[in-house]
């Protein structure tokens, strides 16, 4: 996992549960509400549609958490 000053979490590897277990660590200790917590798929996500939601503000939450899922074979990102 690393972390930036501006709030930033990336969760890297194979280990798919633990990322999980790891998420809602997180979710739980930023207190993040459910209308605040994202999980998309990285296949059906445009930049557009991206931008705007980190765009933004929380709704009933201190933060917005955003989870983009790689849902390609082999755990790759497939071609770009």
């Amino acid at each position: 996992m690393a972390a930036s000053a501006c709030g930033l979490f990336l969760f890297l590897g194979p280990d798919r549960a633990r990322k999980h277990q790891r998420l809602a660590q997180l979710r739980q200790s930023l207190t993040v509400h459910a209308l605040d917590s994202h999980e998309l798929n990285a296949r059906q996500l445009t930049p557009a549609d991206f931008g705007t939601l980190i765009r933004e503000y929380p709704t009933a939450s201190p933060a917005r958490l955003i989870v983009v899922e790689d849902h390609y074979p082999e755990g790759g990102l497939g071609e770009a």
